[in-house]
């Protein structure tokens, strides 16, 4: 819908992953998306880069954008603490 070119490329389910992780510099889930030498390794930033780079039409509303950024640090924390707990 924003009409950006892209390439795919295939990221192994498991471990190991070696061309990930040497891109990533260690992060091993995904998404994961490349412009030139930026690396960016989260869907919430993903879309705002995204929506930076084309605004029209955008992922996200800004008010849904500031509140799902909201939404998304809150479980993060919680459930990271609830796992390693």
């Amino acid at each position: 819908a924003k009409g950006l070119s892209w390439n795919a490329v295939e990221i192994p389910p498991i471990m190991p992953k070696p061309d990930v992780i040497a891109l990533t510099g260690g992060y091993r889930r995904t998404p994961v998306m490349q412009i030139g030498a930026d690396i960016y390794c989260d869907s919430a930033l993903i879309c705002e880069v995204l929506d930076r780079l084309a605004p029209n039409p955008p992922l996200y509303p800004a008010l849904q954008a500031a509140q799902s950024r909201l939404a998304a640090a809150w479980i993060d924390s919680a459930l990271f603490t609830a796992t390693v707990a």
